[in-house]
């Protein structure tokens, strides 16, 4: 689910979207996408890798904290 004014919305991911890449590393078996992301810390701008329509895209993410 991408959340309005979250992060995700803000660089552009869809819902429908595939990510497949956090930085440089593949999500897999072994790496899920909130191991990855866990890795950064809150205010830190990833390179997520998506899938959309067929076509990958990189988008560039600011990470935040989840509201609560």
């Amino acid at each position: 689910t991408v959340i309005d004014g979250g992060p995700a919305d803000k660089a552009g991911i869809k819902e429908g979207d595939i990510i497949t890449k956090i930085a440089d590393q593949k999500l897999d078996n072994k790496h899920s996408l909130t191991s990855l992301l866990g890795k950064y810390e809150v205010g830190k701008t990833v390179e997520i890798t998506i899938v959309r329509d067929g076509k990958e895209r990189v988008v560039s993410v600011t990470l935040a904290a989840l509201a609560q």
